[in-house]
């Protein structure tokens, strides 16, 4: 046995370059499949087991351009007037800083309406739930360590005791996600900016923000698709009516209770390509090892033949072919375990895996072990099988003869599958990449500034120095809002002169004269800020006039509801800044001089083009750390990054494995050419023999590579169109997006013409006499 594997061993020496790829592959390929068979196990794992629910549930939720799951309260009350609906319960969750018996804790919490447990169906044991109240879980207890029987949290200003623990029974109920249960009107104190169903779509956009959902009892009759599109109706005819921010809005129906839709539904999308890319992955690496190890088979088979002869039985044969794959074996697994640890490590460090799962990701060692246990056993068939087939192949005689008709077909096929396989594989990639470009490209801001925000403890009111608010301090400048807000437009505005005109939603944020500068903002049509005029963003330029021609806004004068004798002149344009974060940056927006401010008792920010002591901040606001407080709000440029981080692992990971697949490919074509070459001996020998030339037989080979590629690609081509809605609507993916499909072609193209020309050149020139010798 020992021998068996040193030997192995010495040829993975011989031929190190193309067995150290080989392992790579492999290992990653054993990681991908561990991570995809995790992720469908956690996801199937992870739902919560309502007790007693005989209806039929589902959860509705309002998407915006397909990244939130969210809505305000007036456009889920459609929900209850939809046919076929028996109950209807709303619900919202939010993860927030509470004290609790005066210790700040982060916890998660869902607020409910006086319908929500009764649509639940919970059993006996949570008759309490009927007379509402506070209610904490098992889970909270234990991590918080509540040892008293009597425990408050403080709400607003005022405190509250909960009223009702739930058994740890209820655990398995909320799956742990929950740690406290509050009435729906708690939610407003919490949340003071939102109110309720008066709150516009913006007010609840941020991951950070509460989730605002529906909970519906259906009949048997209930039509998803029906009541999809009349809710969606409804909710366009009310959204046209009370808001006008462009944004692309949609109903979605969840079948069951879903805590996290929105979440659920991005790991769902990531669980769908990553199995799509599997596939792929899988038919090539599978097919190329098979012509690399059919190959080598070749190479051997005077060995092979040999110890026939001399009463070698197979089995015999077989357990030496397998113990010389011991060492490929054991560094697979080594190479797949610690990928998988890395992929998973990379994966669950992402915004959307720790929302989903937090602390509670389901993990079994067991599972990687069979997944890699599989991976492994196909290895060694797949090594196996080339020679095997020698073996039953008395002595190695039909090797000499070519390849038969059926097996040429059959290697066709394989060719073009996974040429088809490898285009779809590496569009996905591409795809993917592509579009998050596009998503990044148009929420991109030339800035890199450091964030401030600094409060009184005292509530005094802050004496800004005038340096700081004229522009001319040039290291900071002030604003009295964050960039990068947690509220939303909620100012209304009229266009003097302008009777035709809607009325405009917006928001304002009040800012010292070299705000703009030291962010590098850039100007549609300059100006400058005064008592009387304001600077607008091109989001609220667009909403004030259907004309492209943006410069006609320039000294328009309009009022402010709440304050309808102020007048104000429009003195700039400017582009979009990140007010609304990643992919909501079309929220309108208008700038104020903040010298008409004068004592401020808010909080301000202050934002830096480097660096900034914190306590030099104090001290030039004349604070001590006894009557002021400064928080670090990072770098603005890295806080839009983390928006929207949630796509940025599989998007890395699903071209990681294209370029894999790609490099596979090439090598794969090569392998599987000359394996054809060494199995066609004596038709090789004979076309030289009758005379013809080398070069007729690389462009004739070459030629046949090409037309089972060309047709693989119009198959490609056909397939993608058809698919693309289909897909779009399964995981938000536009697969039809002509620069992906075009690269992808052409890199596939690359690869076929490269490999059959290097593998035909040196074949024709070293190798054919040998062949046609051997064939004797």
């Amino acid at each position: 046995m020992w021998q068996d594997i040193q030997f192995g061993w010495r040829c993975w020496q011989h031929q190190r370059l193309r067995w150290l790829f080989l392992v790579i592959a492999w290992g990653i390929f054993s990681a991908l499949a561990v991570i995809v068979v995790q992720l469908a196990w956690s996801l199937s794992d992870d739902r919560p087991k309502w007790a007693n629910n005989t209806s039929t549930l589902y959860t509705v939720g309002y998407s915006l351009q397909q990244q939130l799951m969210t809505a305000k309260g007036i456009h889920l009350d459609t929900a209850q007037s939809t046919p076929r609906v028996t109950g209807y319960s709303k619900y919202a969750l939010m993860s927030q800083q509470i004290k609790i018996n005066g210790s700040e804790h982060k916890v998660s919490v869902l607020f409910y309406d006086s319908a929500f447990f009764d649509l639940l169906g919970v059993d006996e044991q949570f008759a309490f739930v009927d007379q509402g109240g506070i209610f904490g879980t098992n889970y909270l207890r234990d991590r918080l360590n509540l040892t008293s029987a009597n425990t408050t949290i403080t709400l607003g200003k005022s405190q509250s005791p909960i009223t009702h623990w739930f058994p740890k029974e209820f655990d398995s109920l909320s799956n742990k996600f929950i740690d406290l249960y509050l009435p729906l009107e708690f939610f407003s104190t919490l949340n003071p900016f939102f109110t309720g169903a008066n709150a516009t779509e913006t007010q609840v956009m941020l991951n950070s923000l509460p989730f605002y959902f529906g909970l519906i009892a259906v009949d048997e009759q209930f039509n998803p698709d029906v009541a999809t599109a009349t809710m969606q109706s409804q909710v366009d005819e009310l959204g046209n009516i009370q808001v006008n921010l462009n944004l692309d809005t949609n109903i979605s129906l969840v079948g069951g209770v879903e805590l996290f839709p929105q979440q659920r539904q991005e790991l769902t999308r990531q669980l769908i390509i990553l199995s799509i890319i599997l596939i792929a992955f899988a038919f090539v690496l599978f097919s190329n090892y098979f012509s690399v190890m059919a190959a080598m088979a070749l190479t051997r088979k005077q060995e092979l033949s040999l110890k026939f002869a001399l009463g070698a039985p197979n089995q015999v044969q077989l357990l030496h072919l397998f113990r010389e794959n011991i060492p490929m074996l054991s560094l697979v697994f080594i190479v797949g375990l610690l990928s998988a640890l890395s992929i998973q490590n990379f994966l669950l460090n992402s915004d959307i895996y720790q929302k989903y799962f937090g602390e509670n990701i389901p993990f079994s060692w067991s599972l990687w072990a069979a997944v890699l246990i599989s991976c492994l056993l196909a290895i060694t068939f797949i090594s196996l099988l080339p020679m095997l087939n020698l073996l039953v192949n008395s002595h190695f005689s039909r090797t000499k003869a070519g390849l038969s008709k059926r097996q040429q077909q059959l290697n066709y096929l394989q060719f073009g599958t996974q040429i088809l396989l490898t285009l779809f594989a590496i569009n996905f990639a591409l795809a993917s990449a592509y579009q998050e470009w596009l998503n990044q490209r148009t929420d991109t801001v030339d800035m890199t500034v450091q964030g401030h925000k600094i409060t009184r403890t005292d509530n005094r009111a802050f004496s800004i120095p005038s340096a700081w608010l004229l522009g001319q301090n040039k290291q900071l400048t002030v604003s009295d809002s964050p960039l990068i807000k947690k509220h939303f437009p909620e100012l209304k505005i009229q266009l003097l002169g302008d009777t035709e005109s809607d009325t405009i939603f917006t928001d304002k944020m009040s800012v010292a004269n070299n705000f703009f500068s030291l962010l590098n903002a850039k100007f549609i049509h300059s100006g400058v800020l005064s008592p009387g005029s304001v600077i607008i963003n091109q989001a609220l330029a667009k909403n004030l006039t259907s004309n492209t021609d943006l410069s006609q806004l320039i000294n328009k004068q309009f009022t402010v509801e709440n304050d309808p004798e102020q007048i104000f002149t429009i003195a700039g344009i400017v582009e979009n800044l990140p007010h609304a974060g990643v992919n909501l940056s079309e929220v309108p927006m208008l700038y104020t001089s903040m010298q008409q401010l004068g004592a401020l008792h808010a909080e301000i920010y202050i934002y830096t083009a480097s660096s900034w002591p914190d306590n030099n901040l104090l001290a030039q606001l004349d604070l001590t750390n006894e009557w002021g407080k400064l928080e670090q709000l990072g770098d603005v440029e890295q806080q839009l990054i983390e928006l929207n981080k949630s796509r940025r692992g599989l998007l890395l990971i699903t071209l990681q494995i294209a370029l894999f697949i790609f490099v596979m490919l090439t090598i794969g074509v090569l392998y599987q050419l000359k394996a054809m070459l060494m199995a066609e001996q004596r038709t090789l020998g004979l076309q030289l023999a009758l005379g013809q030339h080398k070069s007729q037989l690389i462009i004739h080979k070459l030629l046949h590579k090409l037309s089972l590629c060309l047709i693989s690609i119009v198959i490609f081509i056909s397939a993608s169109w058809l698919c693309t809605s289909s897909f779009k609507e399964l995981i938000g993916l536009d697969i039809w997006q002509i620069p992906s499909i075009l690269t992808s072609i052409v890199l596939v193209l690359f690869s076929v013409v490269f490999a059959s020309t290097l593998t035909l050149k040196t074949s024709t020139k070293k190798n054919i006499q040998q062949l046609l010798t051997a064939a004797v």
